[in-house]
Parts: C-alpha cells; structure tokens; sequence
C-alpha cells in the first residue's frame, strides 16, 4: 500500500522531543530538555574537536616537511648524489627536460591548486603505468630538490663510488629517514644497498 512504501520525515532534535512529550503526556519535559541540551552541546565539542584535529595534522604534516628541508641542507655529499640521480631518473622516466622543467608543467596544471606536487608526480607515474617510487621518498625528492635547485653554490659535477654512497646510507648513524634512502637506492640501481658487488663503480651526478 502507499502507507508502507512511503517512508516517514525526517524530524530534528528538537521535533522529535516536541513529538515524544506529546506521546508521552508525562511531566519529564525539562528532563528531556536538559538532555537534548546536553547532546546538542556534546555535538558542538565532537564538531571543534574534530576541526581541531584536522588543524593539527596539518601543523605535523608542516613540521615533517620542514625536517627535511633541514636534513636536505646537512646531508652529506654521497646522498646529495644519490638524491640528484634519483631526481635525473624521475625527470627522464616522465619524459621531461629537467627538474625545474617538472615544476613548471605541475605550475601550469589545472590540478595544481589541488594537489601537492609529490602527489602529482606519483599520478603522472600511475597514469603512465610505470613503476613508482613511494610517496615518502616523491616528498624527499620534492623536499631536496625545492633547497638545492636554489643554491648556486652547489653547481658542478660529483663522482662517488657505489661503495661510498651505500655506506653512507648503511653508516651507524641512524638517519631518521634511512628506509627511504635505501628505497631510493634500490630504484636508482636496481638492487638493495646491501649488494656490495659493484662497489667500484663510479656515479657521477650534477648538483641540482
């Protein structure tokens, strides 16, 4: 019948307590009152909280980001080497002249505004069907990349061994990001920074 398929309104806080005090006939009105007061406040803590919260993640997202502009400036010249191959790798995996070239063409993009350039590399990457390096270790190269790509100081070639550049990264120092690097390693090379069978290899790199 049309009384089964039609479906009731949907009321607010305040109707439903209107209907339930009519039903009731009862005189627990201010008790229900308080109640809806009381949850409708609740709502509004949940709601801050939440906005809070979200302020909050940004902050961190911020200060992680900022680390690594920090560990991009004091990072030592075997990872600086690393990281400008890596850079050149992406650069010729997407097909585009430069760095600086990959920063325009993300500028100029309509989702520019939208999405953080890590993230854009990584869809460029997908949408391609090429395999990706992880989101972490695009942020480190975006990172890197946006501190060096503005010292004129750090211009000209560099040549390091294999060996030097995987005990940098393998060193006792334990770098906060060391997993990245080895990740980064390995899809610069094609091995893990545990394969010490080319050691004597020498890469050369041109500092961004």
């Amino acid at each position: 019948s049309l009384f089964l398929l039609s479906s009731p309104p949907l009321n607010s806080p305040r109707a439903e307590l209107s209907n339930v005090q009519q039903a009731t006939g009862t005189d627990d009105d201010e008790r229900l009152s308080a109640l809806l007061e009381e949850f409708l406040v609740l709502r509004e803590q949940y709601t801050a909280h939440e906005a809070e919260l979200v302020e909050l993640r940004n902050e961190v997202e911020a200060v992680v980001d900022k680390l690594y502009e920090i560990a991009a400036l004091i990072m030592p010249m075997e990872l600086q080497v690393l990281l400008n191959l890596a850079l050149r790798k992406v650069v010729d995996l997407l097909k585009m002249e430069s760095w600086n070239n990959l920063l325009k063409y993300h500028s100029s993009s309509s989702f520019q505004s939208k999405m953080p350039l890590p993230d854009f590399i990584y869809g460029m990457f997908v949408r391609r069907k090429i395999p990706s390096p992880s989101l972490e270790a695009l942020v480190m190269l975006y990172d890197y990349g946006s501190v060096h790509s503005r010292k004129q100081a750090n211009k000209g070639a560099y040549s390091m061994s294999r060996a030097q550049i995987r005990y940098a990264i393998t060193c006792p120092f334990d770098y906060p990001y060391k997993a990245v690097l080895e990740e980064i390693y390995a899809f610069i090379f094609g091995t893990t920074v545990y394969d010490d069978r080319q050691d004597d290899v020498l890469t050369t790199s041109m500092m961004q």
